[in-house]
């Protein structure tokens, strides 16, 4: 909450999100590094750019929508594609950053984001058959690994238990 607030106080909350860039918990990290992004500050911009090369997708996907919109850049980054891609891509954003002509012109709007997967279990999840909701059990769905898997004992569909927009 203090990073995204750090933008409103001016000289002072500048200093703090860039403390906050040492925080241990990385969406502290990742807040304070679009704050001083939209204050102009060269710091939260190269933060971003690591964020890119997270594993986890939502850091990726706000780190990213961050620096589109701080410096009208894409560079054909693809949050979504395999490691190997994305690598390619950060060195590009890397070398963009380093150019002593880059300019920070633009801002970034922070999305409220929502974990539909805890990556343990079924919670917020429905398994329904033919379109009846069904106990967990009785589907085959499971997590294995931190992934949802389906061992195609169907038909059988997961929903999630809230309804989302995008």
């Amino acid at each position: 909450m203090a990073a995204g607030a750090a933008e409103k106080l001016g000289p002072g909350g500048q200093q703090l999100a860039k403390r906050m860039l040492q925080d241990e918990i990385r969406g502290v990290r990742l807040r304070a590094a679009i704050s001083l992004g939209n204050m102009g500050a060269s710091e939260g911009v190269a933060v971003l750019a690591e964020f890119l090369g997270s594993e986890d997708t939502v850091e990726r996907v706000r780190a990213w929508k961050a620096l589109r919109g701080l410096t009208g850049q894409d560079l054909d980054y693809d949050p979504m594609a395999s490691r190997e891609k994305r690598v390619e891509v950060e060195k590009k954003w890397r070398a963009w950053l380093g150019q002593d002509d880059r300019k920070i012109t633009g801002r970034a709007g922070e999305t409220e984001w929502t974990r539909l997967f805890n990556g343990r279990d079924l919670t917020g999840w429905t398994p329904f058959r033919r379109g009846v909701a069904v106990v967990p059990r009785a589907t085959g769905w499971a997590v294995k690994k931190g992934v949802l898997v389906c061992p195609g004992r169907g038909p059988g569909d997961l929903r999630t238990n809230g309804a989302y927009d995008d």
